[in-house]
């Protein structure tokens, strides 16, 4: 968790194909559970609803211990927003096995190469820089440059929950990204999570441009500089929307025409910009 920006996430990463799908639960303002190890899928939803009900991480554990008769097998992150976090190894998981916690963070693994692995988690998590999202695939890359799964890579997911901040603005989930099945999982997570982060620039640049139009046009070119990728198109098309309001139309169809470089077929959603009302009109268009 981001005590500052109230960010709440997990990253995981296994030899399990698909392991976003079993192992992450979060909900913003709350807490988050991670389900692990001979997994007990249903603990996740069971142990959100306890935490929103004020239950304490350790009062979540101890009544999983009394409903699922498999919790020697198991492996869990529980953590609360009001209550702090903790982890837990069942006595029959797979060595190397365990975890540890930290101020905001519990951190754990099985069947893992060895102990330095939670380690190198743990400090990574408590020491790297950038957003809560790179800090959190950060810990994932250190865990794996020790060792990581003895068994391998295949599978990596990203899950980042924040009060309000969903995509538009609506609902909490700020990210989810899923790597079900790929040879460098961890490196093609980070990569997707870079790829949110221009997309999140757009949102929030269009946000911040209410009140401050210079200042998020500014940001965004920032953001791009001057990358002309196969993602970037739409970014192009925000700050043109920018520049236009900031009546420098020069500046705005330069943006559209490296947008429509990257993809043409974008000009179709341009035209429609009149009609929805979120852009440009019709005399601006009819000089691009």
């Amino acid at each position: 968790m981001d005590s500052e920006t109230g960010e709440i996430g997990i990253a995981v990463h296994s030899k399990v194909f698909s392991v976003g799908g079993i192992v992450s639960w979060v909900k913003a303002d709350v807490g988050a559970v991670a389900t692990q190890s001979l997994v007990n899928i249903s603990l996740g939803p069971i142990g959100l609803e306890l935490l929103e009900e004020g239950r304490t991480s350790d009062q979540v554990l101890e009544h999983f211990k009394e409903i699922d008769p498999g919790i020697d097998l198991r492996q869990l992150g529980i953590l609360s927003v009001k209550h702090g976090a903790l982890t837990f190894t069942g006595d029959n998981c797979i060595s190397w096995a365990g975890g540890r916690t930290g101020i905001n963070y519990s951190c754990q693994g099985n069947i893992l190469a060895n102990s330095e692995v939670i380690d190198a988690m743990a400090d990574a998590f408590e020491n790297s820089k950038g957003t809560f999202a790179e800090r959190l695939v950060s810990a994932l890359k250190a865990a794996e440059e020790k060792g990581g799964d003895a068994r391998g890579s295949q599978s990596a997911s990203l899950i980042v929950e924040q009060k309000g901040k969903g995509r538009a603005g609506y609902g909490d989930r700020k990210l989810e990204l899923r790597v079900e099945d790929h040879e460098n999982p961890i490196d093609e997570l980070m990569r997707l999570v870079n790829i949110h982060l221009l997309y999140d620039q757009i949102q929030q640049t269009a946000i911040l441009a209410q009140e401050d139009l210079p200042k998020a046009i500014s940001i965004l070119e920032s953001a791009l500089n001057g990358r002309t990728d196969r993602i970037s198109d739409e970014a192009w098309l925000s700050l043109a929307t920018l520049y236009h309001r900031a009546g420098e139309p020069d500046n705005a169809i330069n943006c559209i025409n490296t947008c429509l470089r990257i993809h043409p077929g974008m000009i179709n959603i341009i035209k429609e910009y009149p009609r929805l009302g979120i852009g440009f009109d019709d005399d601006f268009l009819a000089i691009i």
